[in-house]
């Protein structure tokens, strides 16, 4: 999206949100909708949707008083969208608002981070009837979802799911950054680390040291296997393995 067409989004999301200091911490009306994605032959077209929302947090459904859990989504670096549409649609189910969380990834992720911790935080003080929010990063996302955890607050049940993220290694724009990774996980905080195998993942393949993996205490990794659904599994395709996994063990609960 040009700049002309973000700065012309980003003005209307504030329009929307008049009367809010800072309009990042504001969710904008339901303008792009999660049942009306298509996550197959329309796919690419729906992925742009989501990536042409302005920056900030962006409800996919209404929320009702049935809704009990928040779902959020966090793309990665130079996302197209497409991959987070089965997973968004396939995690969420008659109790959950699905959202989507639209970042600068040219920038460092600790700013964006401290925004969708504040917007998060503004929306459970006013939604009482909210029992459980899930967060699922990917890629340079899952850094950025990584560097919530020691933000985090909020004491309702909250699971972190960062996948194929580059937690660790040697990547210099974080290093610039500082520390993303949280010193302790509350006791409310399910972490998951969902890494992709090194050498199937395109983005890190040529790379000498597997960048996801790194310890953290609390979190649980969990390493995803060579194939999905008879096809390799790489970097984008392993949201939608995570997604599937996610809805399965909610189905279990």
């Amino acid at each position: 999206m040009s700049n002309v067409s973000n700065l012309k989004s980003f003005l209307v999301h504030a329009i929307v949100c008049i009367g809010i200091v800072n309009a990042f911490n504001c969710v904008a009306e339901v303008s792009v909708k999660l049942v009306d994605l298509d996550p197959d032959e329309g796919v690419m077209e729906s992925g742009a949707k989501l990536m042409s929302l302005p920056f900030g947090l962006h409800q996919l459904e209404t929320h009702d008083d049935t809704s009990k859990g928040f779902l959020v989504g966090v793309h990665g670096y130079m996302s197209r969208g497409y991959e987070w549409v089965y997973p968004l649609q396939t995690i969420d189910n008659d109790d959950t608002t699905a959202m989507f969380f639209r970042w600068d990834f040219s920038k460092c992720p600790h700013t964006s981070a401290k925004q969708l911790v504040e917007s998060l935080t503004e929306m459970l003080g006013k939604q009482e009837d909210i029992e459980r929010v899930t967060i699922v990063g990917h890629s340079l996302g899952g850094v950025l979802v990584a560097t919530m955890v020691g933000e985090w607050k909020i004491k309702l049940p909250t699971d972190f799911h960062v996948v194929a993220a580059p937690l660790g290694g040697e990547n210099p724009r974080l290093k610039e950054c500082g520390s993303v990774l949280p010193e302790r996980i509350l006791p409310t905080i399910r972490f998951f680390q969902w890494r992709t195998q090194h050498k199937l993942d395109g983005a890190y393949k040529d790379l000498e040291i597997d960048p996801q993996v790194v310890s953290i205490d609390g979190s649980l990794a969990i390493t995803l296997p060579k194939t999905y659904r008879e096809r390799r599994l790489g970097h984008n395709w392993s949201v939608s393995y995570v997604a599937d996994r996610i809805a399965n063990a909610s189905e279990d609960q």
